[in-house]
């Protein structure tokens, strides 16, 4: 469980680097662009933790 979540860790740069990507410039948009931007970190984040959680849970593991 610790080795995935280093190997997450070790991961964020080019995973905010993809979503950096895929959501159009701030300053295109305005704030709307960086609030959507910050909405899908949360919700990536928060996934992640639920995943994190039933993986420990997790009689299979």
């Amino acid at each position: 469980m610790w080795a995935s979540r280093r190997n997450f860790i070790r991961n964020l740069p080019a995973i905010r680097r993809v979503i950096s990507k895929s959501s159009p410039p701030v300053s295109q948009h305005g704030h709307s662009a960086h609030l959507l931007h910050r909405g899908l970190l949360l919700r990536f984040s928060s996934l992640m933790s639920d995943y994190c959680a039933l993986r420990h849970l997790s009689p299979l593991t």
